[in-house]
């Protein structure tokens, strides 16, 4: 397992994820603490694939907001 910290991760992303597809297991640490495991998914099955339908419209206008002040303030009470 190696272990790559969060701004090398982003100059050297692809190279690692390429090395996690083929085995390579990465802990990445942020101040030198682990954080979080990046491994490779190990079956294609479980990979779900999303797709476009041009059969399928969408009613109404997209910009309207899909709920209102109020029941917006419902989900998140102060």
């Amino acid at each position: 397992m190696k272990i790559v910290s969060i701004s090398e991760l982003k100059s050297r992303a692809s190279a690692v994820i390429r090395d996690a597809e083929q085995g390579e297991e990465y802990t990445i640490a942020r101040r030198n603490k682990p954080v979080v495991r990046l491994v490779a998914i190990s079956s294609p099955q479980n990979r779900t694939e999303l797709g476009f339908d041009p059969s399928v419209g969408i009613d109404g206008d997209i910009a309207e907001p899909l709920l209102s002040s109020a029941e917006w303030g419902d989900l998140f009470p102060e």
